[in-house]
């Protein structure tokens, strides 16, 4: 009886003991949201130009759950700005990118990275970043975004001379990619290639621009500029440079000057709402 008494204590034991580590685990609830993107950059087909298609124009939407990229939209898609998430019941943070790059963001290790041709170029981007508390009751989500970018716009006010045909730009510190606090990170020195159109040739008052990630969203900041004009063999035909320029996020910067004659003095003006001006002189 002895023998019997033990093995059956053992096969019960072992029995209890199955039994708790296939017991199921429960799976948190789930809410499918819907999210509505408001951002300047979402131009309606009917208001599309030449211009706002190639520069001005929303190209992708990216949400991110958590630091985590959940959905990646392309303004070729239907209802763009317009998508749903399924969302674990809880507290998340959602950041929402929207950029008018043309090219797909790489989202790595807590930074947005755009690949962009020719020197890195930066895109206008818009971004918001939110706590959401997600129940059974939460509803659409109608998400504004505001401009992380700043800008820099050369004014050349002397006729651009036969022969120029690109244009090379230099923004100290100038950076290509930006953090989830949306604060530019990378810094690149590499100078920003852009052709020059043969219908500036011989005009005046002709306008180059660059875009720059900020170092602060709440701070004035200031950078090192230049602007190199170039023939088709890579010889400076004309080139200006100004230090200590202001700058700010959502603003424009302009930088006013004669390349190729006159005096050599610049006059900078500062539109920090992109629809006024007030100058200011250094």
């Amino acid at each position: 009886m002895k023998k019997l008494i033990i093995p059956t204590i053992l096969a019960c034991a072992m029995a209890a003991c199955t039994s708790e580590t296939v017991e199921p685990t429960t799976t948190a609830d789930k809410v499918e949201v819907t999210f509505q993107v408001d951002c300047p950059l979402m131009i309606s087909m009917e208001d599309i130009t030449k211009a706002t298609l190639a520069e001005a124009r929303a190209k992708n939407v990216y949400a991110l759950v958590d630091g985590e990229l959940m959905k990646a939209q392309a303004s070729s898609e239907n209802e763009f700005g317009t998508y749903t998430l399924t969302l674990p019941v809880g507290s998340h943070t959602i950041t929402t990118v929207v950029s008018a790059d043309t090219l797909t963001a790489a989202i790595s290790n807590g930074k947005v990275v755009s690949f962009a041709s020719k020197g890195d170029k930066v895109h206008d981007c818009f971004a918001n970043t939110y706590t959401l508390d997600v129940t059974h009751n939460t509803t659409a989500q109608e998400v504004t975004v505001d401009r992380i970018v700043a800008k820099v716009l050369f004014e050349v006010l002397d006729a651009i001379p036969e022969g120029v045909t690109g244009a090379e730009i230099v923004v100290s510190d100038r950076t290509k990619a930006f953090n989830t606090s949306f604060i530019g990170i990378t810094p690149s020195s590499t100078a920003y290639h852009v052709d020059v159109p043969a219908s500036f040739i011989g005009k005046t008052k002709s306008l180059i621009s660059i875009m720059t990630f900020c170092p602060s969203l709440t701070e004035d900041f200031s950078k090192n500029v230049c602007l190199t004009l170039t023939d088709a063999n890579g010889n400076t035909v004309g080139s200006r440079s100004a230090d200590n320029i202001p700058m700010h996020v959502n603003t424009v910067t302009k930088v006013s000057g004669r390349w190729f004659s006159g005096e050599p003095a610049y006059s900078v003006s500062i539109n920090t709402s992109w629809n006024a001006n007030k100058e200011v002189n250094i």
